[in-house]
C-alpha cells in the first residue's frame, strides 16, 4: 500500500513539474514574439531588468532572493536642525529599525521642496539619485546627486533650476547597472542639454547628444545605452 501511494505522488510530482515546465516554456515564447514588436526604450529596459533578476535566480541556486527594500520608498525630509524648521535635508528610513539617518550634503532648502524632490528621486541598487541644493545651502542652482549606502557620492550634474533638475530626473531611464537621464552639457544648468548615464558601482559617465532645450532632450527617440 505504501509503494502505491509513494508511486502516486511521484507520479503527480513529474506531472505537476511537467506543467510548470510547459508554462513557462509559453511564457518565453510570448515574451519572445512580444519583442519583436516595436515597444518603447523605457518598457524593454524594464523587461531587460526582470528578465535578468530571473536568470540570477535560476543561476543561484536553491531558493528565491529575498527582496531588496528599494531605497526610494525609504526617502524622507528632516529639519537639519531638528527644529522642525527650514531647511530641510533627505533622510533614509532603515526597514528594520525605522531609524532615520541624515544624507550628507542633501539640502533641499524648505520643506515645500520636499515632495517634489522625493516624487523625482531615483534608486538603482543601494544608489539614491536626488536633487539636492548644488552648494548645499538650500538655494539655486541644483544639482543632481548620487548617494550610495548612505554616503555623498557627489553631484553629478548642475541642472539649474529644481523645477528642471526635477523634470530630468523624473524622466530618467534605468537598469539594474545604470541610470541616464537629461544634463547640462557645461554643467552650468543651462543650454546645450545632453544625455547623460551613470554606472552605479563605478561612477562612470557617459555622454551622448546635443539639443538646444531640455524639453528637446527628455523627448528624443535616440536613447543613450544604459551598460
Amino acid at each position: 500500500m505504501k509503494s502505491i501511494l509513494l508511486a502516486t505522488l511521484l507520479s503527480f510530482s513529474f506531472v505537476a513539474h511537467s506543467q510548470v515546465d510547459r508554462d513557462i516554456r509559453v511564457l518565453l515564447n510570448n515574451i519572445r514574439k512580444e519583442t519583436e514588436q516595436p515597444q518603447d526604450q523605457r518598457t524593454l529596459l524594464r523587461v531587460r531588468e526582470r528578465l535578468q533578476s530571473t536568470l540570477e535566480l535560476l543561476q543561484g541556486g536553491t531558493g528565491p532572493i529575498p527582496p531588496t527594500p528599494n531605497p526610494r520608498l525609504n526617502l524622507s525630509c528632516i529639519s537639519r536642525d531638528n527644529d522642525g524648521r527650514d531647511p530641510y535635508v533627505l533622510g533614509v528610513k532603515d526597514p528594520i529599525t525605522l531609524s532615520v539617518t541624515k544624507l550628507p550634503h542633501s539640502n533641499i532648502g524648505q520643506e515645500a521642496n520636499c515632495r517634489e524632490v522625493k516624487d523625482s528621486a531615483v534608486s538603482v541598487r543601494e544608489s539614491i539619485f536626488a536633487c539636492v541644493s548644488k552648494d548645499n545651502d538650500g538655494r539655486d542652482p541644483w544639482s543632481i546627486a548620487h548617494f550610495k549606502d548612505g554616503k555623498f557620492e557627489g553631484n553629478i550634474n548642475n541642472l539649474g533650476k529644481l523645477s528642471d533638475c526635477s523634470k530630468a530626473l523624473s524622466r530618467a531611464l534605468r537598469s539594474s547597472q545604470a541610470v541616464a537621464f537629461c544634463a547640462s552639457r557645461d554643467n552650468d544648468g543651462r543650454a546645450p542639454w545632453m544625455q547623460m548615464s551613470v554606472v552605479v558601482e563605478s561612477g562612470e559617465t557617459h555622454r551622448a547628444g546635443s539639443y538646444d532645450t531640455l524639453d528637446k532632450c527628455l523627448n528624443s527617440k535616440n536613447k543613450i545605452n544604459l551598460k
